[in-house]
């Protein structure tokens, strides 16, 4: 479109699974991803709850202050191209 231009796409790996599984909090982050942002059963795309996730994960101490902060940045800059938070499998 003439003079209209889309966010070509970015990917941003927020949390590993895998590193964490030995934390105090990790089934608590588990269950709320799981029934809250239910993120397992595929891509969420609610606004709304992806700025609650990234802000569980901030304060469930996965994240420090300035890693939060730039989720935040990040989340108000693309939040009109359409996020999507998505649980994905590592490529080996």
């Amino acid at each position: 479109m003439d003079g209209f231009h889309f966010c070509s796409g970015v990917e941003n790996i927020i949390l590993d699974l895998e590193k964490i599984e030995a934390s105090p909090k990790y089934v608590d982050l588990i269950k709320y991803l799981d029934s809250v942002v239910k993120v397992f059963d595929g891509p969420c795309a609610s606004n709304n709850i992806i700025g609650n996730a990234l802000f569980k994960i901030y304060e469930m101490g996965y994240v420090d202050e300035k890693t939060h902060k730039f989720f935040s940045y990040f989340w108000d800059m693309h939040k009109r191209c359409g996020l999507i938070l998505v649980a994905q499998l590592k490529e080996k």
